[in-house]
């Protein structure tokens, strides 16, 4: 019991500590977004620690991902569509990840309340439940999702497991430590480039622990300094065999890795010590699920995507002790509905803005200029937006303040969209940077160079006009396409012409 308070109490400085991280290291504005979503996640928490039945919300995960199920089924058959052009079956979600996170987190908790239940309908629905949800993580076709389901079943059945390597000593440890090296190598290979360009993003997020390991680069901040990282690691290591895979990351693809970054060691100690005291002490119901979230959160991004960020402030909220309250119930019910309802109204706030900035792109207008103007802060925000407000300010370069163009996050793309801006207002050198930590961002993408190879003629610096034209034809290209082959013809000419 003491562990599991002193776990809890963690828990509140690692929240408090998150919320000056954004004040004092990240300088989020007063009336940020991110501060909304951690008091949603807080009452999400204290919902889920008040409520004096487990049952209920435990059903309601299964519940969910039984309905995300029978979507993801329907997109399988041709009778729904995907949520992702280049995936067919995504569920209610984003992509095929997402989706076996969540199923796989589900399918956990469905497995513990059948072994727990005795009520025979419910078993049998429970039962149901697993079989689909078992599909529906097989279906998904994600690496990160097998190993959750696989450590999380691990963690429900520990008793049995340890039982067998008790009376097994002699061949169980080696089987187990055989059939995890196989397995990692298996999982590795069956989409290698896909591991190794995690690897590539876990290397880069190494150099921005070293930078600030004690008190992190502030809540919120991967986004703002990942790509600045990758094109100085790309600047140093020019030959790297990571080029090949490297792209615009969003993710960490590790979440212990993310919070190491953005609340330095301090932020990770007390989620740890958290983690670790509250689930030693926490019912098996509770932590099969739990392992389940967090061995998912090795290797994919489950705090970018809400319905399984949801996940931790509710499992760690019903891990702690309960006490039988006449008003808990209807406090934790109250304290839930506020969650939702300020979610909602975020969810509202994105789909409103999404649309506008995209209506701002097509045809401008005095009205969505307004409408922009005043919520830039917030719209800069969220990724998603972000990318249209970047095209939004492109299209109209008077609205592109220097305040305005510090809020773009930096990807290799926004960067020559920026270099082009500052290429037409004549700030030469300013295009130039641009350009040229773009092309360190992503050392496959043409673009950048191609831009910087333009604006060297544009200068009259001949000579580096012709060494990046040279650069240019010995780029190892992840695809051909007509914009590359057309950019080489060009360069191939001038290549002609020049004399040195």
């Amino acid at each position: 019991m003491m562990q599991m308070i002193m776990g809890h109490k963690l828990l509140g400085l690692f929240f408090l500590w998150g919320i000056l991280s954004g004040i004092f290291v990240a300088g989020l504005e007063a009336d940020s977004f991110i501060y909304i979503r951690w008091l949603v996640l807080a009452l999400f928490y204290w919902g889920a620690r008040l409520s004096a039945n487990r049952f209920p919300i435990l059903a309601v995960i299964v519940l969910v991902g039984v309905v995300q199920a029978a979507v993801a089924i329907g997109q399988q058959v041709g009778w729904m569509e995907s949520n992702h052009p280049m995936f067919p079956v995504t569920g209610l979600l984003g992509n095929p990840g997402q989706l076996g996170g969540f199923q796989a987190v589900a399918l956990v908790v469905a497995v513990a309340l059948f072994m727990e239940r005795t009520d025979r309908y419910v078993r049998l629905l429970l039962l149901f439940s697993s079989f689909v949800l078992a599909y529906t993580v097989a279906l998904a076709d994600s690496r990160a999702a097998w190993i959750a389901s696989l450590l999380g079943m691990a963690a429900l059945f520990h008793a049995q497991v340890m039982r067998i390597v008790k009376h097994c000593k002699r061949w169980a440890v080696p089987l187990v430590a055989t059939a995890v090296v196989v397995l990692s190598v298996i999982t590795f290979n069956y989409r290698s480039e896909s591991a190794k360009g995690r690897m590539l993003i876990w290397r880069v997020c190494a150099d921005m622990i070293c930078d600030k390991s004690l008190v992190g680069h502030g809540l919120s901040s991967f986004n703002k300094h990942y790509m600045h990282y990758q094109a100085a690691y790309f600047e140093r290591h020019p030959h790297s065999e990571f080029a090949k895979v490297a792209d615009n990351a969003a993710y960490p693809y590790n979440e212990f890795l993310h919070c190491w970054i953005e609340r330095g060691a301090l932020g990770l100690l007390f989620f740890v010590v958290a983690l670790v005291l509250t689930m030693y002490a926490a019912e098996r119901k509770i932590r099969a699920p739990l392992v389940a979230l967090l061995a998912f959160s090795m290797f994919s991004y489950p705090v970018f995507v809400n319905a399984l960020l949801v996940l931790f402030p509710v499992l760690l909220g019903l891990s702690a002790p309960r006490r039988t309250r006449r008003w808990g119930n209807v406090v934790a019910a109250g304290m839930l509905a506020v969650a939702l309802l300020l979610g909602y109204l975020e969810y509202n706030f994105i789909k409103e803005a999404g649309k506008i900035l995209q209506k701002e792109i097509v045809a401008a207008d005095d009205r969505t200029e307004q409408y922009v103007g005043r919520n830039f802060h917030r719209i800069a925000e969220y990724p998603r937006l972000n990318m249209l407000y970047a095209q939004v300010l492109v299209n109209r370069p008077e609205l592109a303040s220097s305040e305005k163009i510090g809020l773009v996050l930096p990807t290799c793309e926004n960067w020559c969209d920026i270099g082009e801006l500052y290429l037409n207002r004549d700030s030469l050198n300013a295009a130039e940077r641009y350009y040229v930590e773009a092309s360190y961002m992503v050392p496959t993408r043409m673009r950048p160079k191609y831009l910087l190879f333009k604006l060297y003629c544009r200068t009259g610096r001949m000579r580096n006009a012709a060494e990046t034209a040279r650069e240019i034809l010995e780029m190892s290209l992840k695809m051909e396409n007509s914009y590359t082959l057309k950019r080489k013809v060009e360069v191939r000419e001038f290549l002609k012409t020049y004399k040195p």
